[in-house]
């Protein structure tokens, strides 16, 4: 007889193991070693809260209790402190082995609390041993909030024994949205030692470990210190630190910073991604890394045309056959993402002869680099797709799926686990011609192969919502958000669906949440703002606009123009 293990996914939000184990079992193997203290928190819970139904209504709402006490819940630091950092430190735990460790939490607030590194700055840091440690950065990102914490520091221990020292530790962190508005990959520490020495690794990255001591990870916490005081050049100098161990050769100092900038790259901090990219180029002038995440950075802030001159040096510093490869994939995708009709109709909106030539000049400009991507390594599965799926939407009609087929063929050879990307695109190709039921064939394909990916349901929901199924679409969507709180595109597709259904209050606080999550897309205030003016809010249909139309940097919205235009049209004629 089979049994559902009764071991706990996670004790902050009460998700139960959907594994099935034998009846002479209670836990799957991952849940074996789960303290039976755990049964019992579910039982008591709710007589502890006078069986407030409240507590369960949503994972966001429920706070859980601290371990000592069930009193009214108060946050370690004060939620109004926008000067200090603050800074979490949970104790390190072995959940194999049931025992935990003190002496790298408290050797880590000795570090942060010593007088020569408080002058001058204001940091809060608290070591509690109370909370129960995280298992994962979701789970922290809980704590975190709970506790208006900008930085939580965490980690697992492998194999304490009865000596700490000799342990293996792997130390992660989770740094605040209010600082840098998007979660960041976790650096792990790893060491043998905790006398005040940590060596890093960032995952799947690096190769060789980085000094990681205590004025290392002093650099550190100033840096994100100095993010929050909005001091960026001395950001730019602690970040040097913590990189810069000059004991270690050229290359990978150059390697090392080329990563940093990649995590900056991500988390939307520009001007720390270029400085560590240039000085990463400084370092070693012929870093293929340095040259393609340069690039990808300018391609990011639409200086297309200095991305291409930095992809065709990178093609001319490196005989490597893989990377020659990526840099002819870059090239591709540059022409791919800069084919703008509205940059040609804007300066002559009646010129579709120039249009149609300069579409079709870019489209065989992405041809060749594709094919050339594929020439110089036959491995690159990545080109093979991006081929792929350039001639699904530029072949001729009727030859699409044929060109195409060739190469999404080879993609799923190389890489069969990725088969989902294959039957998304389809999905997407057959909504475009108004198949919708073949679309949505293909896009159950994708979901059942991987039903982690969030995008997955984001492509579906667009099929939904285009034959009016609006409870489909907005469920699709929160589950891409479930899957990645984070990403703002379903939020703001959330918000178009509440606006066709003319719940306009819904669809005002899902764009909200996208502008929080990427500030620097014009596109989430336009759509808020054009729901104001729709609205007659004339005020702040204004200020919304206006606040677009900063951010469109090349004009490429011109709906923002016209939106302005008609307000002050509305304007003068109430007057």
């Amino acid at each position: 007889m089979k049994r559902r293990c009764l071991g706990l996914t996670s004790l902050l939000n009460l998700k139960r193991c959907k594994r099935n184990v034998d009846g002479k079992n209670f836990y799957c193997d991952d849940h074996k070693r789960q303290p039976i203290y755990y049964i019992f928190f579910l039982i008591l819970i709710p007589l502890a809260v006078n069986y407030s139904p409240k507590w369960f209504q949503s994972n966001e709402s429920w706070q859980y209790p601290e371990k000592e006490t069930m009193k009214v819940f108060t946050p370690i630091f004060n939620d109004e402190d926008s000067t200090s950092l603050n800074i979490l430190i949970l104790r390190f735990e072995d959940f194999v082995a049931d025992k935990n460790t003190y002496c790298i939490g408290r050797t880590i607030e000795d570090i942060l609390n010593t007088d020569d590194f408080q002058n001058d700055r204001s940091l809060n840091v608290f070591y509690a041993d109370s909370i129960l440690s995280p298992k994962n950065l979701y789970e922290a990102r809980i704590i975190e909030e709970k506790h208006n914490a900008d930085l939580v520091i965490f980690g697992l221990v492998n194999d304490i024994k009865n000596n700490c020292e000799e342990a293996q530790v792997c130390y992660r962190y989770q740094i605040s949205e209010s600082l840098v508005k998007s979660v960041i990959s976790p650096i792990e520490l790893k060491g043998k030692k905790f006398d005040r020495s940590f060596q890093s690794v960032i995952p799947s990255q690096l190769d060789n470990t980085l000094s990681f001591d205590n004025t290392t990870l002093k650099s550190w916490v100033i840096g994100l210190y100095s993010i929050k005081k909005g001091e960026t050049y001395r950001t730019l100098i602690e970040i040097d630190k913590v990189v810069g161990n000059h004991s270690l050769p050229q290359k990978t100092r150059s390697e090392r910073l080329a990563y940093f900038g990649q995590t900056f790259i991500q988390i939307r901090q520009d001007s720390l991604a270029y400085f560590a990219l240039e000085k990463s180029m400084k370092l070693d002038s012929v870093n293929p890394i340095s040259y393609l995440f340069l690039s990808r950075l300018q391609f990011l802030n639409r200086r297309y045309d200095k991305a291409e001159e930095i992809l065709k040096k990178g093609l001319n510093i490196t005989d490597n056959s893989a990377w020659k490869s990526k840099f002819y994939l870059d090239l591709a995708k540059l022409y791919v993402g800069t084919i703008e009709p509205r940059e040609i109709l804007r300066e002559n909106p009646t010129n579709f002869t120039e249009l149609h030539h300069n579409l079709n000049t870019k489209n065989e400009n992405a041809r060749f680099f594709f094919n050339k991507a594929i020439e110089v390594d036959s491995l690159n599965a990545e080109a093979f797709l991006g081929m792929g799926i350039h001639e699904l939407h530029n072949s001729p009609s009727g030859f699409e799926l044929m060109f195409a087929g060739k190469y999404f063929d080879k993609f799923m050879a190389l890489k069969p686990e990725l088969k989902y990307l294959v039957y998304s695109n389809l999905g997407v190709y057959y909504s475009v011609k108004g198949n919708y039921s073949k679309s949505l064939e293909y896009h159950e394909k994708a979901i059942r192969q991987n039903s982690t990916d969030y995008n997955n349901y984001i492509m579906r929901q667009n099929v939904f919502r285009k034959i009016k199924d609006f409870e489909s679409a907005i469920n699709d969507l929160n589950i891409a958000i479930t899957l990645e709180s984070n990403n703002y595109l379903a939020y703001q597709q959330l918000a178009m669906v509440y606006k066709g259904l003319g719940d306009f209050n819904q669809a005002e606080n899902q764009f909200i949440k996208a502008i929080y999550l990427n500030e620097n897309n014009p596109l989430p205030r336009l759509n808020l703002g054009e729901l104001y003016y729709n609205q007659r809010d004339l005020a702040r249909a204004e200020k919304v606009l206006l606040e677009a139309k900063k951010l469109d940097v090349r004009n490429d919205w011109l709906r923002i123009d016209l939106l302005l235009d008609q307000i002050q049209s509305t304007k003068i004629q109430n007057k």
